[in-house]
């Protein structure tokens, strides 16, 4: 394989750049609305977690195979969304090892820090379950697709971090320093990932240490695999809700009566 790769954007860019968020928000993290009133430029939306809601307020949810059925359905925040949110704003930035800090990567990393004693996963889960019940009879199924969403999150949260920062880089027509590898593709160099860091996602230990990874040799070879692999799959097309999501919403429309 080789060539540039596609990191030339079409689309505006995210907000100014910092090395350091100033601003905390939910959980005592970057909340997902607190933008730098100086940007310039058009930010990116983020969705935060939203607030704790009191037990008669949350709205009930049910695992339905992979998905969600949420009820009511109208006016009630989703899992996937609170899921996403909570991922990013509760990220703990780095994990200690006995050979020094590493980016912290999977949902099993989250398990292996803590904060104030409790593990990080302990607390993000916790904060879901602020926003959401469900019936005693459905929690444990609850519980079994709730960890398979963390894990799948966490990964899909970085990706798009490091898309984001991408876009980012090579926007108006930009070319950042540029790595150039034997087959001759073309990436940012790990030091123009790290002046792009986001102004509201993790430190900046956590960023140089993610940016650090992304810029490895191994991770890029498994970067190109995912892209060459991913160009002869099918997906799905058919907007942002899930089929169960779909199904719900199908039926309200059709019924007014309260869900």
């Amino acid at each position: 394989m080789s060539g540039r790769l596609k990191h030339r954007p079409v689309s505006s860019s995210r907000s100014a750049r910092s090395t350091q968020s100033t601003e905390k928000g939910i959980n005592g993290l970057p909340s997902a609305n607190q933008q730098q009133p100086c940007a310039k430029k058009r930010t990116r939306s983020r969705t935060d977690s939203g607030e704790r809601l009191k037990e008669e307020d949350k709205p009930t949810i049910k695992a339905v195979g992979e998905h969600w059925e949420v009820h009511p359905y109208q006016g009630s925040r989703k899992p996937p969304t609170v899921i996403g949110a909570l991922v990013r704003e509760m990220y703990p930035d780095v994990v200690d090892t006995a050979k020094g800090p590493k980016p912290l990567l999977t949902w099993e990393d989250y398990k292996q820090t803590s904060t104030c004693g409790e593990p990080n996963d302990k607390r993000v889960v916790k904060e879901f379950w602020w926003r959401f019940k469900c019936h005693p009879e459905d929690r444990a199924e609850a519980d079994a697709l709730l960890e398979k969403k963390f894990k799948n999150m966490v990964r899909s949260m970085l990706s798009e971090e490091k898309q984001a920062v991408i876009k980012k880089l090579y926007s108006n027509d930009n070319v950042p320093p540029e790595d150039v590898d034997g087959d001759g593709n073309r990436w940012p160099t790990k030091e123009a990932l790290i002046d792009a860091k986001p102004t509201d996602f993790t430190t900046s230990e956590g960023w140089a240490l993610l940016c650090e990874h992304w810029s490895t040799p191994k991770f890029r070879k498994s970067s190109l695999q995912g892209k060459t692999s991913r160009g002869d799959e099918l997906y799905h097309h058919g907007g942002s809700r899930s089929l169960t999501a779909t199904r719900q919403y199908l039926v309200q429309s059709a019924d007014p009566k309260p869900f």
